[in-house]
């Protein structure tokens, strides 16, 4: 079970809920507008991102996961649902070559929970060197219809991971970021310079009753124009309007 799947149990279990709205919802709506998905690209699984298995279960998945650990709990999530599925255990970055995590874990038991990439060559129990990769890289040689989702939840790198994925990016009709209060504003002027329209803020977190981190998902201009999606495009029709409420 993944990070969000064991803190949402806690969560409930403390009669505290998640506030909407969630990506499966996101994405059921998306679907139901025609965004095309050709692939999964899922960059920071843990044991698997259920939301993505909901909503593209006959979609080829490209998992990009660094801790090995996690691949029994892998191959369990998506056999389960019978999804097809590729395993790469590398870091996503910049560059080709090695990278050092620092683990750490927030929840009970010997999972790790996050594993952020330090600079230089620390040692100790609490660090791990290990082989990283450009996105663009692993994609090459893979059969992997176009258009992409590209997801990535990495702890704070997920920029950096953008930067090696120009080529993905170039293909890809939605990308999924996780982001926090100190770096959400600056990706999304990131990902408007890449050709991307915020388009949904889901999944929301709260940290003593303060907003502190959502996934934002970005939709590919480009699709947003082939498909005929810009907002009011046929002038503004009040009913199809509407408001969320807590």
């Amino acid at each position: 079970m993944g990070l969000r799947s064991r803190l949402g149990d806690m969560i409930r279990s403390n009669e505290r809920r998640q506030r909407g709205p969630t990506k499966r919802q996101a994405l059921e709506s998306l679907i139901a507008l025609g965004v095309p998905v050709g692939s999964v690209i899922d960059v920071g699984v843990q044991s698997g991102t259920q939301a993505l298995i909901d909503a593209f279960p006959d979609r080829p998945h490209l998992l990009i996961e660094p801790l090995a650990e996690w691949n029994t709990a892998i191959e369990k999530t998506y056999a389960s649902a019978g999804v097809s599925y590729q395993l790469l255990n590398e870091a996503a970055t910049t560059a080709p070559g090695a990278v050092t995590l620092l683990l750490r874990s927030v929840l009970p038991g010997p999972n790790v929970s996050h594993a952020f990439m330090v600079d230089g060559d620390p040692t100790g129990p609490q660090y791990r060197r290990v082989g990283a990769t450009t996105l663009d890289a692993a994609m090459r040689g893979r059969d992997l219809p176009a258009p992409h989702l590209v997801k990535v939840d990495v702890d704070g790198a997920e920029m950096q991971v953008l930067d090696g994925a120009e080529e993905t990016l170039a293909n890809a009709s939605l990308v999924i970021l996780e982001a926090s209060v100190v770096n959400l504003i600056e990706r999304g002027v990131e990902m408007d310079r890449r050709g991307f329209q915020l388009c949904e803020l889901v999944d929301f977190c709260y940290y003593d009753r303060r907003f502190v981190q959502a996934d934002m998902i970005f939709i590919s201009r480009k699709i947003i124009k082939d498909h005929q999606l810009e907002f009011y495009r046929d002038g503004f029709d009040l009913a199809r309007w509407s408001e969320f409420k807590v």
